[in-house]
C-alpha cells in the first residue's frame, strides 16, 4: 500500500496535529509484527555467537579473534600392573554444554485495529485510510479542524492476539565443524608416569662361553629418573639349575650396585641417565641335553615390570 512521503517513522503525516503518531497505513500495521520476528530471530543468533564467545573461548587479541577454547581439566588415579599413575583429561567446555540456539517456529497474530475513516477537504492531499491499534473506547465523531482542512475520525475497537513457538533450531554448518574439531581437542594424558624400557626383548646364548648386557632405563614421563632401585631376577622355564645356565653371578656395569648380585638376582640404583647395566655370562660346564629358557625379569616399585626372554643351545 502506498505511503506518503511526508508520513512520520510511526505513520502519521508531518502536518497532523501532536497525538497522532499511533496512527498507521495498514501496511504498517501488518510490517510491524513481522519485523518484530525477524528481529527477535536476528537477536537469538546474537544471543548464542556471545554464548559462544563468552562461555568457549578465553579472551582474544580482538573483537574479530577468539582466544584459546576453554578446556575443562581434571585428573585421576588408577592402577597399572600394580603401580599407580595419574591421568589427567582435558575436554572443551562447549562439548559439554547444550548450546543455544533457537528460533521462532511458528509465529501467528491476530491485529485488532481501529479503522479511522479520514476525510480531508484539501486540493493537494489524496483521500487515505488510516488505522489505529485497539481497545479503544468512546471517541466517536471526532472533529478535528487545522488551517486548511478538516478531519472526521470514526473509531471502532479491536484487539492484537500473538501466539509464537519457539524450537531448537538446526546448528549451522559452521557450528557443527567446531563440534567435530572438539573431538580433536579431547585429550587424555598419563601424568607422573614412570616406564621401564629396554633395549633387548630377546638374547641367545651359544657357545662354551658368553656374555650379554642389556641397559634398563627408568623414566618419568619421558625423563631420566636417578637414584631409584631396580632388581633383576632370572627365572628358568626347564627343571635344571640355574648353576647349569649361567657361570657367575649378574653384573651391574653402570648404575651403582645394591647388595651381593647372585646367579639370579641383582639390584641396583640408577645413574644419572635414569640407566642401569646389568650384564649375564653363560658357561656350560657340560654339554647341554637340551635347550635351557627362561626369562629375566626387569622391575622397580614405580612402574610396571618388564621381561627379557632368554635361550641357551645346546
Amino acid at each position: 500500500m502506498e505511503t506518503n512521503e511526508q508520513e512520520s517513522k510511526f505513520g502519521a503525516s508531518k502536518n497532523e496535529p501532536v497525538g497522532f503518531s499511533n496512527v498507521f497505513t495498514i501496511g504498517q500495521v501488518i510490517r510491524i509484527p513481522v519485523d518484530a520476528v525477524i528481529q527477535a530471530n536476528i537477536q537469538a543468533s546474537k544471543s548464542a555467537f556471545a554464548f559462544i564467545r563468552e562461555f568457549g573461548f578465553e579472551k582474544g587479541t580482538s573483537k574479530d579473534k577468539l582466544g584459546e577454547p576453554k578446556m575443562l581439566t581434571f585428573s585421576y588415579k588408577y592402577f597399572n600392573g600394580g603401580v599407580e599413575q595419574r591421568m589427567e583429561v582435558q575436554i572443551p567446555v562447549l562439548s559439554l554444554v547444550t548450546l543455544p540456539f533457537l528460533n521462532i517456529n511458528r509465529a501467528k497474530f491476530d491485529i485488532g485495529i481501529n479503522i479511522l475513516n479520514r476525510s480531508k477537504f484539501s486540493d493537494k492531499e489524496k483521500m487515505k485510510t488510516m488505522v489505529m491499534l485497539g481497545p479503544t473506547e468512546g471517541k466517536n465523531n471526532i472533529q478535528r479542524k487545522t488551517s486548511s482542512s478538516e478531519t472526521y475520525f470514526n473509531e471502532f475497537s479491536t484487539n492484537m492476539q500473538a501466539s509464537i513457538e519457539v524450537e531448537s533450531s538446526d546448528f549451522p554448518s559452521g557450528i557443527l565443524q567446531m563440534i567435530n574439531l572438539f573431538k580433536d581437542a579431547t585429550t587424555s594424558d598419563s601424568k607422573d608416569v614412570y616406564q621401564l624400557n629396554t633395549t633387548e626383548d630377546k638374547i641367545q646364548f651359544s657357545g662354551s662361553f658368553i656374555q650379554h648386557t642389556i641397559d634398563v632405563y627408568l623414566t618419568k614421563n619421558g625423563e631420566p629418573v636417578k637414584n631409584v632401585l631396580l632388581a633383576s631376577n632370572v627365572v628358568s622355564d626347564t627343571d635344571s639349575d640355574l648353576q647349569h645356565s649361567f657361570s657367575k653371578p649378574i653384573e651391574i656395569t653402570k648404575g651403582s650396585q645394591v647388595g651381593h648380585p647372585s646367579l639370579g638376582q641383582a639390584k641396583a640404583l640408577t645413574n644419572k641417565k635414569g640407566k642401569v647395566t646389568f650384564t649375564f655370562t653363560s658357561f656350560q660346564v657340560k654339554p647341554l641335553d637340551v635347550e635351557q629358557n627362561g626369562f629375566i625379569y626387569f622391575s622397580t616399585a614405580k612402574a610396571s615390570k618388564i621381561a627379557v626372554y632368554y635361550s641357551i643351545k645346546p
